[in-house]
């Protein structure tokens, strides 16, 4: 009798160590880093170009919940510090829509996002799996900036005059929420206890990330030329710019 209960206790301890391990593989956390190209579009505007991309970092903590056959499935969340940046090239137009000049603007913001996604990873080849991502994302605008110059002709004698300007608008800033997207796709490597991640990952924008008045309200576009100041009553152009943030990242990581 002594023996049977030793054996159930023990059976029971085994089935207790077998379940916990089982809840420690059903989730993981982790930390990532992500060098990263950032581009900007302009949504087809025609008096606006985007012309150049920009080097960021972007990096967060993920988690993830795993489920199906050997974990090969899992919903995944957390909260991302992503950098945006790039270049736009516009028309200076006059009161009539004549083109007289040109700007460049640089421009630059950061976000925290918090996405939520799926994750799909292949059996093991050795410590080795291979995995896909997608996302949809909320972005939260914490800052942005912008500076860049401007050539125009002098309305008195034709010749081109040049203005720098570095700054941001009192009234007009990004737009402070994103609809944001994410697709992956990556290796994981196991380690002794621990999982090493690396991956290459398409970031963009789903909604207009143009100047808002205040951040929040959308206004008609100012021309690139007077958005850099406290212009409320500016010069703009006759369509509205969709200006979108785009990136690759090189994302690694490492998962416990």
């Amino acid at each position: 009798m002594k023996k049977t209960f030793i054996g159930i206790v023990a059976a029971i301890m085994l089935s207790s160590g077998v379940a916990n391990a089982a809840d420690e593989e059903r989730f993981t956390f982790g930390l990532e880093v992500a060098p990263s190209v950032s581009w900007l579009t302009n949504g087809g505007h025609k008096n606006v170009e985007s012309d150049g991309a920009k080097f960021k970092f972007a990096g967060g903590l993920v988690a993830y919940y795993n489920f199906g056959a050997d974990n090969k499935y899992a919903v995944f969340s957390g909260i991302n510090y992503n950098g945006y940046g790039g270049q736009m090239k516009g028309d200076i137009l006059n009161s009539n829509n004549g083109k007289i000049g040109t700007t460049q603007v640089e421009y630059d913001f950061q976000e925290l996002e918090i996405p939520l996604g799926l994750r799909f990873r292949t059996g093991s080849v050795g410590p080795v799996r291979f995995t896909a991502h997608a996302n949809l994302g909320l972005g939260i605008v914490t800052t942005g900036h912008a500076e860049g110059h401007s050539i125009a002709e002098n309305s008195t004698d034709g010749s081109l005059v040049g203005t720098f300007y570095d700054g941001k608008p009192s009234n007009y800033g990004p737009a402070r929420l994103r609809g944001t997207f994410g697709l992956a796709l990556g290796a994981e490597y196991d380690v002794d206890a621990a999982i090493i991640t690396a991956k290459i990952r398409w970031r963009g924008g789903l909604t207009n990330t143009y100047f808002h008045k205040n951040g929040l309200t959308p206004v008609r576009t100012l021309d690139l030329s007077d958005e850099l100041y406290d212009q409320c009553h500016g010069n703009y152009y006759s369509n509205r710019l969709h200006m979108r943030a785009h990136s690759i990242d090189f994302v690694v990581g490492v998962l416990f």
